[in-house]
């Protein structure tokens, strides 16, 4: 009994932030045409599916393909966009109502903009013209007003600048800020908007050692600089981490997490270069690598220890997202799958980094060690004014659209069943009171898979761990049921007055083991849960308690 409660009490606490879609697909699978792809970005959409954008030389009539793929990777639609000749798009945004931001550089050191809705269709197209001898288009971002921060650099024989324009949503310049510097050549990549409105940058000029970063607010204005005796990366984009702080990747193979001033908490070196870093819900990181011509993928808990890591062959990852179902996203190209000479390459994996019985997914052995990286303030001076500087509006350019045909190259894919149990209908958490009813019911997709199981539903209370039998509930484990997988519509299972139970917080699990054999196999186990809390009183009396 001890053994099989700690188990249950493992799996259960592993499982606990898993919503019903958790592990329901892992797949690899390469995306594109006869030619070469070049992957650009991937993000998750707000209802859970997935957008992947790319450049392509496979079709005559367009420049980049925007794929909008379901939970499984199939693709969903498609589209092509023919904006002419471009030397490739530089930055995708996300917006927080679904629409997509897409930034491209083009031959005469043109900026183009395009925003399209949820479904790819046009809602405007801009071109930039203010660039000049040399610009890039580094980033766009939406700020938390719903505008956007439009990146740029630019450089030539006296001197360079980058700079930083504000727009409404609709593309109407705001202000404009632009930071010069003496010297030749001035570069940088990437911008992070800050939980400020302001945002954060690395910036590499002639006549500095090392990049540094600069920390700006929402009009614009240095708040603090900072360079480091570590060589910081300019393509890599500085991320904000949930305690305001930052995590930063730099040259070579180190990554370090800096405090909200820039100063450094901590830095470790890791045995392989890192190519992407995100901060994840649990307040550890997800960060990407390159070693020995294998794509790694390392868990990091809060001070940049490995906790496990997968490594991925086939191709060549740079892109890593953790997704809804606690999984995660990775993004890049292959040349040993798909139809081209580069195809995308998308893997969906599990919180463990896993896509189970995928042969392309195996260990790896990479170490960290700790470093010693120092910061110092750097002394260059903000412009008189954020708003000094050209602006000039977006003038809108036509652009046409249409249904492209890349195709989908299935390498690995694997299903698991999907368990989902319901309180009174809510999948919670949910309060109840003294005069309700408990109403549990269940249902399982089973996705087409048969194998025999034990169905398990069990409750952890204030008075202990119980599992539930249509005899009852018993204080010892037992399995529901014992039988093969099956699609179960919605099933109530239990439903009684709530009246003398208990005060405290309820888990309720529901959940199946192919390995049927009354006992809990952690690679074969798959659980929905939802938190019930019961307090005394009437809901009534909650309800009139709530409104004095």
């Amino acid at each position: 009994m001890g053994k099989i409660k700690e188990i249950f009490i493992f799996v259960f606490a592993i499982l606990a932030s898993c919503s019903s879609t958790c592990y329901a697909q892992q797949w690899a699978i390469a995306y594109g045409g006869t030619g070469s792809e070049t992957f650009e970005s991937i993000h998750q959409t707000p209802n859970g599916e997935y957008t992947v954008v790319f450049d392509t030389n496979s079709f005559d009539n367009g420049s980049f393909i925007v794929l909008k793929l379901n939970t499984d990777g199939t693709i969903s639609w498609q589209k092509i966009y023919d904006v002419g000749k471009i030397y490739g798009v530089t930055t995708v945004e996300l917006t927080s109502d679904g629409e997509y931001i897409i930034g491209i550089i083009a031959p005469g050191e043109r900026g183009l903009l395009l925003k399209l809705n949820a479904d790819g269709d046009v809602i405007w197209y801009k071109e930039l013209f203010d660039c000049w001898i040399t610009c890039n288009l580094h980033s766009v971002k939406q700020t938390s007003d719903g505008g956007l921060m439009i990146f740029t650099s630019s450089y030539g024989y006296l001197g360079g600048e980058v700079s930083l324009t504000k727009y409404d949503a609709d593309g109407n310049a705001i202000w404009n800020s632009r930071y010069q510097f003496s010297g030749g050549f001035t570069n940088s990549y990437c911008i992070e908007p800050t939980n400020d409105g302001g945002c954060v940058l690395t910036i590499r000029t002639d006549g500095y050692p090392t990049p540094f970063i600069f920390k700006l607010d929402a009009d614009g204005n240095i708040v603090w600089q900072k360079t480091y005796d570590h060589s910081l990366s300019l393509s890599h984009p500085i991320r904000q981490t949930q305690d305001g702080g930052y995590i930063v990747i730099g040259e070579g193979n180190w990554v370090t997490k800096l405090d909200r001033d820039g100063d450094v908490i901590w830095a470790k070196e890791y045995t392989g270069e890192p190519v992407s870093i995100r901060e994840t819900s649990d307040g550890g990181y997800i960060l990407l690598l390159h070693k020995s011509g294998k794509s790694v993928l390392l868990k990091l808990n809060q001070s940049g220890n490995i906790i496990w890591q997968k490594s991925y062959e086939g191709g060549s990852l740079n892109s890593i997202l953790e997704t809804s179902d606690d999984g995660y996203i990775l993004g890049g190209f292959t040349n040993s799958f798909g139809v081209g000479s580069d195809d995308v390459w998308v893997l969906k994996v599990n919180q463990n980094g896993d896509i189970p019985q995928c042969d392309i997914v195996g260990e790896s052995d990479v170490t960290s060690t700790d470093i010693s990286i120092t910061s110092n303030n750097t002394n260059f001076e903000a412009p008189s004014s954020p708003a000094e500087g050209s602006l000039s509006d977006f003038p809108d350019v036509p652009i046409s659209s249409e249904a492209s045909n890349a195709e989908a190259t299935i390498v690995c894919f694997h299903t698991t069943p999907l368990p989902d149990i319901k309180v009174n209908n809510s999948d919670g958490p949910i309060t109840l009171y003294q005069n309700d009813t408990l109403t549990i019911t269940v249902s399982l997709n089973n996705n087409g898979i048969t194998d025999n199981a034990d169905w398990w539903l069990a409750a952890d209370t204030p008075f202990g761990l119980y599992f539930y039998t249509f005899s009852g509930w018993r204080p010892y484990p037992v399995p529901v049921h014992q039988g093969p997988l099956f699609y179960l519509d919605s099933y109530e299972v239990f439903s009684r007055p709530i009246s003398g139970l208990q005060e405290g917080t309820y888990t309720l699990y529901f959940g199946v083991d192919t390995d049927m054999d009354e006992d809990i196999t952690w690679d074969s186990a798959y659980y929905d849960l939802t938190l019930v809390t019961i307090e005394s009183g009437t809901t009534e009396e909650a309800r009139i308690g709530g409104l004095e």
